[in-house]
């Protein structure tokens, strides 16, 4: 199978810039069709195939912090990767972590990643053996069971003075994600709203 088999190449415009982005070639199946793959498994709906604007914000804020090349930042709910496709200019040791394995191939076919990049599988109720001075994700505050895990795996997974940076749209039905999360962090971070 070539290349151009697994990806549809879109075209973004962003604050006036043309930005390429691959996402998975479905061929003749659907979003429904790969969920059955994994049973109809509550957690494995595959929304990773799917292109989520907020990315886009993320990659601005991003572009304002200077992260040193030795700082350990990791991206929580990574998908098809579109962050490593948006912004290249990245510093610092990255990790791409997703619960869908499906999406931690499709970024390695799409060869995205750069040389000393690492891809993580596993989901926000696992800890991890380091922490890291940034953590970042987009759209992930989609469902009222994630803040509580999302809280608790920030607090067991920031470094001491690090950042949690979420870009999260608004959502019918959804529009107090932020301030439940940031209930479980009251009084233990700085927390500051960017718009």
């Amino acid at each position: 199978m070539s290349l151009n088999e697994i990806y549809d190449l879109k075209k973004v415009i962003c604050n006036g810039e043309s930005i390429p982005i691959k996402l998975p070639f479905l061929k003749k199946n659907t979003l429904e069709e790969e969920w059955q793959k994994h049973e109809n498994a509550h957690d494995f709906f595959p929304y990773w195939m799917t292109l989520w604007n907020s990315v886009f914000g993320l990659k601005s804020y991003l572009e304002t912090i200077q992260m040193g090349p030795k700082d350990k930042c990791l991206e929580i709910g990574c998908g098809a990767g579109i962050l490593a496709q948006v912004f290249p200019a990245r510093q610092g040791d990255w990790f791409f972590s997703d619960l869908i394995f499906e999406s931690l191939k499709f970024i390695q076919k799409i060869e995205v990643m750069k040389p000393n990049e690492k891809l993580i599988c596993g989901s926000w109720s696992q800890r991890f053996c380091q922490e890291f001075q940034y953590i970042v994700a987009s759209d992930i505050l989609y469902e009222s069971k994630f803040c509580q895990e999302i809280a608790t795996f920030v607090w067991n997974t920031l470094a001491v003075g690090g950042q949690f940076i979420i870009a999260n749209p608004e959502r019918t039905g959804r529009d107090d994600a932020i301030d439940e999360l940031l209930l479980y962090w009251k009084g233990k971070y700085h927390v500051e709203q960017i718009q």
